[in-house]
């Protein structure tokens, strides 16, 4: 970890920075039965796994703070990070009785990356007469991807022997984007009473791609078990507010707000608000489950 903070006339700024390194790995024993309405045991597995892991994080957080003048103030701020993952698991399996699992030995790979990103800049302004005046807005950024490969020999079965009875690679991308911007506005009112008006609004943004390619050509035919997904939401609120302070350690709020959001408006409307009465359920194929 480093953090750097100084402050030069009327400008003031602090970095902070963060530097992570992971790695572990284990043994796991795991034992499974399945049974039948009587309660009697049709098939047994026991897996012997092996796991790693292995994470590397490094981010920045800078904020600089500006006094333009004795009633204005500017500040901005803004954070990245970085996180790449690998993780794998082996399991070696061994069965009792005559009615065997789907899959026997099997092999999992995980890698990925995650990007975060935002920014932010608040303006205040103080009036003569003790009001005040304050504005925000932000940008962020999410951008995660990942790779999964799963590779399954049928029981009894070396796993690179031949060829597997899964093959699965599976690319997945996921990108998040949006922005935010707010304001208010306080001032004395009367004895005892301060009125504030605001408001407030965002817009999100989501990508989604999955490409999932399954060689499974020795339990059932390939399948490609693609997604895409994109989709918005808008929010946009305003509000009115009495603080009223009855004594000096008692004070009251009342106020208002409207707020209205659009809900999730999908690219290509295959996206479902609430309740459909009227759609229709995909089959369902106990085959694809893993």
């Amino acid at each position: 970890d480093m953090q750097q903070s100084d402050k030069l006339d009327d400008m003031g700024y602090t970095v902070s920075a963060n530097l992570k390194s992971q790695k572990w790995h284990g043994d796991r024993a795991t034992h499974q039965t399945t049974t039948n309405t009587a309660g009697e045991p049709t098939a047994i597995r026991d897996l012997a796994s092996t796991e790693r892991n292995e994470s590397y994080t490094a981010s920045i957080t800078p904020r600089v703070t500006w006094q333009l003048n004795q009633r204005d103030n500017l500040v901005a701020d803004g954070f990245l990070s970085y996180l790449r993952t690998n993780y794998s698991n082996t399991d070696d399996a061994t069965f009792a009785l005559d009615i065997p699992w789907l899959y026997g030995d099997g092999e999992f790979a995980q890698h990925g990356y995650t990007f975060t990103g935002r920014s932010g800049l608040t303006y205040s302004h103080e009036f003569e007469n003790a009001a005040t005046l304050e504005t925000k807005f932000t940008l962020n950024a999410n951008r995660r991807w990942f790779r999964n490969d799963r590779q399954f020999a049928l029981p009894g079965e070396a796993l690179h022997a031949g060829e597997p009875a899964l093959d699965r690679n599976v690319h997945s991308l996921t990108t998040d984007t949006g922005w935010a911007a707010s304001g208010k506005y306080r001032a004395p009112f009367r004895e005892k009473h301060a009125l504030t008006f605001g408001w407030d609004g965002e817009s999100s943004r989501r990508y989604e791609d999955r490409i999932q390619r399954d060689d499974i050509s020795r339990v059932t035919p390939p399948q490609d078990l693609d997604e895409k997904y994109t989709a918005q939401v808008y929010r946009l609120a305003f509000f009115a507010q009495d603080d009223w302070r009855i004594r000096p350690n008692f004070t009251v709020n009342l106020g208002l707000r409207y707020e209205r959001e659009t809900g999730t408006i999908e690219r290509f409307n295959r996206a479902v608000i609430d309740f459909d009465p009227n759609a229709v359920p995909a089959p369902y194929n106990h085959s694809n489950v893993m």
